[in-house]
């Protein structure tokens, strides 16, 4: 939905009362794109460490003794996503959360990926305007 709004300013740019954006804008517009593109590839490293994780836990359910591994996921300052990996504090398997948790990561992995393919596209048409 929205590379077809991007589609349709770019079919407009040469009508009456479009105008290029002023300079700072321009600036600001690429920073954000910059930051979005950031926060996308976050998303999918905790996704990343999320089903790692969760395959790592699956492997070793025949073993003796054996601490799960849990991902924590916090909000980054700067904005995106950080990941601590840590052992369960009691040994033992928990097969149903690790299979939500495959899941739910594959399905986190793929917003964030449709989020960065999105900015790309938005950068690249606005670079196309731009020039």
């Amino acid at each position: 939905m929205i590379s077809a709004g991007l589609s349709d300013l770019g079919r407009r740019r040469g009508e009456v009362g479009v105008r290029p954006a002023p300079e700072s804008s321009r600036s600001s517009q690429n920073v954000l794109m910059g930051s979005v593109s950031s926060i996308a590839l976050s998303g999918m490293g905790a996704a990343q460490a999320s089903l790692g994780s969760s395959a790592h836990n699956i492997a070793n359910l025949g073993t003796q003794a054996f601490r799960r591994e849990e991902v924590q996921q916090r909000t980054a300052a700067a904005g995106g996503v950080s990941t601590t990996v840590t052992q369960a504090a009691l040994p033992g398997n928990d097969i149903e959360r690790d299979m939500v948790s495959q899941l739910s990561a594959r399905n986190a992995f793929l917003a964030s990926l449709a989020v960065f393919r999105t900015s790309n596209e938005m950068a690249s048409m606005l670079l196309s305007l731009r020039a």
